[in-house]
């Protein structure tokens, strides 16, 4: 499963491109500043089994606060 930080695209292509990244690699704080990369690992790896694929993905968009990524 991949989770996504950009909010402001559609992913409606068959098949899409993307660029992976962990949220634990150092890189990530460079290219998408955010304070709470701490919280969306916790939640990732802490996942209530009720939530909904779409309860944690609003989660993650909740707490990195990137409108849109371009690029």
């Amino acid at each position: 499963m991949g989770w996504c930080i950009d909010q402001g695209h559609s992913m409606c292509y068959d098949p899409m491109q993307v660029t992976l990244y962990s949220s634990y690699d150092s890189i990530i704080n460079q290219l998408y500043p955010d304070e709470d990369w701490d919280k969306v690992n916790y939640l990732l790896n802490h996942k209530h089994p009720s939530a909904s694929v779409m309860d944690i993905q609003n989660a993650i968009w909740y707490f990195i606060d990137i409108p849109f990524v371009i690029g």
